[in-house]
């Protein structure tokens, strides 16, 4: 239910006409588009030709802040790539990295729709919190994986090694985060409601971004290596698949 009360007010604003409300709109879930006004407005231009509608207030202030953040979103994939290009001091294994990103995007979606909480201002941020976070797992196995071979260990005991050395510290540093974040995820206090959906979001985002990331980072980091590999476009001198390590083993 909408309740909508308040006085009117008539102005002139640029040669227009413009009447403005001030009201207090309750019972809506805050976080809502337009505090979910919009339905209830659809097809207004249609049925007064003439009429415009335009939201001010705490739904203005949210359209400019879901701009911001968005810009904020892309500035902040644009650094992490730029530092890890730095780091490894290559172009293709940054990328390997940064798809975690999209790992943990799924995650956000996943913890809101089973939660039930709206996608919220609280949620955006954290979105652009996640971009620079779940890189790190990522990263730790990528870099084991280059130390390892520019040692001289094969691509594939390689990624044995990353896997089984570093699973302890990548599982440990993402559940304490989590651990971190339940009070607020399980409190049911109304302080802690509007930054609910941020917790909830960087829990279950941390969640899958660790989980895909033990498993698909390695195989994308072999297939892409490989590729290059037979394209000579690689600066590790060792190299091999499965296959040839099994044979190596027998």
């Amino acid at each position: 239910m909408i309740s909508i009360t308040g006085s009117v007010t008539t102005f002139q604003e640029n040669g227009v006409t413009k009447m403005q409300t001030a009201d207090n709109v309750t019972n809506i879930m805050r976080g809502n588009k337009a505090l979910n006004i919009t339905g209830v407005l659809d097809g207004f231009e249609t049925r007064f030709p003439g009429y415009q509608i335009e939201f001010g207030g705490q739904a203005e202030q949210q359209s400019k802040t879901s701009s911001s953040l968005k810009f904020a979103f892309f500035i902040a994939i644009l650094l992490v790539f730029t530092i890890l290009a730095t780091q490894f001091k290559s172009a293709v294994q940054p990328l390997i990295v940064m798809f975690t990103i999209p790992f943990a995007l799924i995650g956000v979606i996943f913890g809101l729709l089973v939660t039930g909480l709206p996608f919220s201002m609280m949620t955006m941020i954290s979105v652009v919190a996640l971009a620079g976070v779940v890189v790190n797992d990522a990263l730790v196995l990528v870099d084991f994986v280059n130390r390892e071979r520019a040692s001289g260990v094969d691509r594939w005991n390689s990624l044995i090694n990353a896997g089984a050395i570093r699973l302890r510290p990548i599982i440990m540093t993402t559940v304490t985060t989590i651990a971190g974040f339940m009070p607020i995820i399980l409190s049911n206090s109304s302080t802690t409601s509007d930054y609910k959906p941020m917790a909830v979001s960087i829990a279950f985002g941390l969640a899958f971004a660790t989980v895909l990331t033990l498993f698909v980072i390695p195989v994308l980091y072999s297939l892409v290596d490989s590729l290059f590999g037979k394209l000579g476009m690689t600066r590790f001198k060792t190299h091999a698949s499965y296959e040839e390590c099994v044979d190596c083993d027998e």
